[in-house]
């Protein structure tokens, strides 16, 4: 029995628990039983498999497309306001916005407005392969959720922010760490500071080849197979003994 979490509520009475985020090492499991084993960090983060095998990310001197995902859903209208706060700095204007719409977007006819309303935004409803979106940009915002391995394993550098309690820690471990910048929670940002993040990321060419190499090192996508390995491998310990 394997149980995937990332909350730590209560000693879980299951033989193999996985916790595939940077804060899963830092959680201080208590085992239920003994031998029960503990799958914990990123090199057991379960990322999809177009995320193997990505090339090494060498970025571009000039930011020319940024990245904007909230995941399957943005019930705080941050696609918008980000697009808003963008576009009206001149420095940003010709940048490409490349906009993920995720499947439980109440917004959609918000974002197509803007769309229509701003120049160079490119719109991604339904795709079926993120990352090639992902590799194509130079910069991405992005909120704190499971998208920011993905990210990560892309080396796209990252100005993240908050939506959620569960987030939090994460957002902290890697920021400290150096893999993304946190922006904290998202009903703090304010249009000042959300442009002096972005000038800032977007002036400092040797900072973003930095965190993208070390995002690339942090998550190699073979987090599954690793997963996949340790669960085999306890099952033929198991029948062994029961063989015995």
């Amino acid at each position: 029995l394997v149980y995937v979490d990332d909350l730590n509520a209560f000693s879980y009475p299951v033989d193999v628990v996985i916790n595939g985020n940077i804060t899963g090492e830092y959680m201080d499991y208590k085992p239920y039983f003994e031998n029960q084993k503990f799958l914990l960090g990123p090199s057991y983060n379960l990322i999809r498999d177009e995320f193997k095998n990505l090339p090494k990310r060498i970025g571009n001197q000039e930011v020319k497309r940024i990245l904007i995902t909230t995941g399957g859903a943005d019930p705080f209208h941050m696609t918008e306001k980000l697009i808003d706060v963008i576009r009206n700095v001149d420095l940003f204007n010709k940048v490409e916005l490349h906009i993920i719409v995720g499947s439980s977007f109440q917004n959609k006819d918000e974002i197509k407005r803007r769309q229509k309303q701003y120049e160079n935004i490119v719109l991604y409803e339904n795709v079926k392969k993120i990352s090639s979106v992902m590799l194509d940009c130079d910069i991405a915002f992005s909120s704190c959720g499971s998208t920011l391995y993905e990210l990560c394993a892309c080396g796209v550098p990252v100005l993240g922010f908050i939506v959620a309690d569960n987030q939090v820690l994460i957002a902290e471990k890697l920021n400290a760490f150096g893999y993304i910048k946190n922006l904290g929670w998202y009903h703090t940002l304010s249009k000042e500071n959300l442009i002096s993040a972005l000038k800032e990321m977007v002036d400092n060419f040797e900072f973003r080849s930095r965190m993208a190499k070390k995002q690339q090192a942090l998550i190699d996508g073979r987090g599954t197979e690793r997963v996949v390995d340790q669960i085999t491998k306890l099952m033929r310990e198991k029948e062994g003994v029961l063989c015995e």
